[in-house]
């Protein structure tokens, strides 16, 4: 689990890498094989750091990702040899070359998820190594490039396989390690995880899925380019059948068992591929059969990989305890809004179903609406409409002078009208207040490219908002179990936690879906009490919900829709004594 959403890194992880670099340079020294392997895993461990990232954090499987790393490979080789560039400009502007490429692969795969993503970017893959083979006169064909000249560091040459270049290619390693503990350990850390677990939960936030993807595109191709440049001075010949589809499988692999997602995932799953590729040779070449055998134990009983099993049992040994956060405050803020927010004729077809037809209403700052109506009315689809879910047929939604229909989600929650869904989308192995915390993204200081290297500003932002979530939490009641994952919590508690989440982003207009369902009626009780104390701090807010008494006993005026249409509208009491809506819930709704 990311420290972004748990704790702050224990040291133990901080110092595990440089240890462990320094431990393999002083080991190998003295034998050439050695050498070239421990190059070889530095290598591997850098490649390995940037899918784990795109992939193991952001969720984004992307096939292309070894094309990016071939491309790093020949760019850095092609400048040296044809352009007589130094070594570090060649391997920066490979870098570069390869975050523009990334970019290139985000651009028509934006949109993609899960199977379609990994059908389109490999693909992509499969393209670029024909384009490799193919282009003859660049890439030098089948027979590859040839006479790759050392690498030069302030004048003093690195030969391949030597000492020198082992030690060059583990700092680079080492950096690779901390890029990837920074960014994962900030804001941009969380945004990640978001991606990966529910990217409906970023938009709910005011944040761009598609801004997150395109920052996990560039930063893992620029470490895939470093990756490729290593590889290429380390080996001083490079051919495209070294990013095919075996060097594909094998870096899914070193993420798989090492555990995706894990700040050790890469160093595991590289040292347990080299132990398994070692093994194998030792045993008459068995290592095809090993790798097969450990593949189906780790990921057929721990599925999180076997750094995700070392933190169950040697982690627990090590673990501090959560640190004890003051909040900056334990109250809701206090809202100076003045704006309306109203849905005007709103209508919504699907396929020639009138979903909403003419829908009018309006939710005040200070106040509470009520929608109610049976299931199918329309009422979660109306939600969908004003928060920019669904695309509208006919009317408009403004939030005072200002239209919000024809905005995407993110855009909408940025204006302050923030919603919270019929199941909650909470990040369920996610602490609580890692949660919370996640409702600040729209409202971080820091740059993209500050969260990226945790900058001052980057973990100022992330104090606040770990302040600001145990304050928000406090005051809806919830002051145990901040540091346990969500999804083990009771579920009135994750009810709380979304609109704790959604308060996170102070938002001017709060809409409620289903908030009260599967409570009891002592927790309704509460959630009454709570709702009402935020519409007194100045937020109006749009409540949904099938209970009808819990509607009523809440709200200043009830808004009753029945097949799409509007039934009645008024006050609670008025509304509810009306024949019709008696009739609807009791007589003829769905």
């Amino acid at each position: 689990m990311s420290s972004a959403f748990t704790m702050p890194r224990p040291w133990w992880q901080t110092l595990v890498t440089p240890v462990a670099l320094v431990a393999i340079g002083l080991y190998v020294q003295n034998d050439l094989f050695h050498v070239y392997l421990a190059i070889t895993a530095a290598t591997a461990f850098i490649l390995t750091v940037s899918f784990n990232l795109i992939y193991g954090y952001a969720g984004v499987f992307s096939l292309a990702h070894i094309a990016v790393y071939g491309i790093g490979a020949y760019a850095a080789a092609l400048l040296e040899m044809k352009a007589g560039m130094p070594f570090l400009l060649a391997t920066l502007l490979a870098m570069l070359l390869c975050a523009v490429v990334s970019v290139l692969i985000w651009l028509p795969t934006r949109h993609l998820r899960d199977l379609f993503l990994a059908i389109a970017t490999l693909g992509l893959a499969v393209t670029v190594q024909e384009l490799m083979l193919k282009w003859t006169s660049l890439t030098g064909g089948a027979e590859g490039l040839l006479g790759i000249p050392y690498a030069e560091v302030f004048g003093r040459q690195l030969a391949a396989n030597s000492m020198d270049y082992y030690w060059f290619a583990a700092v680079s390693a080492f950096l690779a390690w901390e890029l990837s503990a920074r960014l994962t350990s900030s804001g941009m850390g969380r945004k990640f995880i978001a991606h990966r677990e529910s990217p409906v939960a970023l938009t709910a936030v005011g944040v761009s899925p598609g801004r997150v993807r395109l920052v996990a595109f560039v930063v893992s191709g620029m470490l895939a380019g470093l990756a490729g440049s290593l590889f290429a001075h380390g080996s001083l010949f490079v051919a495209s059948e070294s990013f095919g589809l075996p060097r594909l499988i094998l870096l899914i692999l070193a993420v798989l068992i090492g555990g995706a997602g894990t700040q050790l995932g890469p160093v595991v799953g590289v040292a347990a591929l080299v132990f398994i590729d070692e093994a194998g040779a030792a045993s008459s070449g068995y290592n095809t059969l090993i790798l097969g055998v450990a593949i189906l134990v780790l990921l057929g009983y721990w599925q999180g990989g076997v750094s995700r099993l070392l933190s169950l049992t040697v982690g627990r040994w090590l673990r501090r305890p959560p640190p004890s956060i003051q909040p900056s405050r334990v109250s809701f803020p206090v809202v100076e809004n003045t704006q309306v927010l109203r849905v005007e004729g709103l209508g919504v077809e699907f396929g020639g179903v009138h979903a909403l037809d003419a829908v009018s209403l309006e939710v005040r700052p200070g106040r509470v609406l009520g929608l109610i109506g049976p299931n199918g009315a329309g009422k979660t689809t109306l939600v969908n409409c004003v928060t920019g879910h669904v695309a509208l047929t006919t009317g408009r939604v403004v939030l005072g002078s200002e239209r919000l229909d024809g905005r995407r989600p993110e855009a909408v929650a940025g204006l302050g009208v923030v919603r919270t869904f019929q199941t909650a989308k909470l990040l369920g192995a996610v602490s609580v207040v890692g949660n919370v915390a996640l409702g600040f993204a729209s409202r971080a200081r820091a740059t993209d490219l500050g969260e990226v290297l945790d900058s001052p500003a980057a973990r100022a932002d992330t104090r606040h908002s770990l302040k600001e979530s145990v304050g928000l939490l406090h005051a809806l009641g919830v002051d145990t179990n901040l540091w346990e994952p969500v999804g083990a919590q009771p579920y009135s508690t994750q009810k709380l936690v979304e609109i704790a989440r959604a308060l996170a982003g102070s938002p001017s207009f709060l809409l409620l879906d289903e908030p009260g369902a599967g409570l009891n009626e002592h927790e309704c009780a509460i959630l009454s009490d709570i709702i009402r104390r935020l519409a007194e701090s100045g937020i109006g807010i749009l409540l949904i919900d099938h209970n009808v008494s819990f509607v009523a006993s809440v709200a200043d005026d009830v808004h009753v829709l029945d097949g799409g249409q509007t039934l009645a509208a008024g006050t609670p009491d008025e509304v509810l004594a009306r024949p019709e809506v008696v009739a609807a819930y009791f007589g003829g709704g769905e």
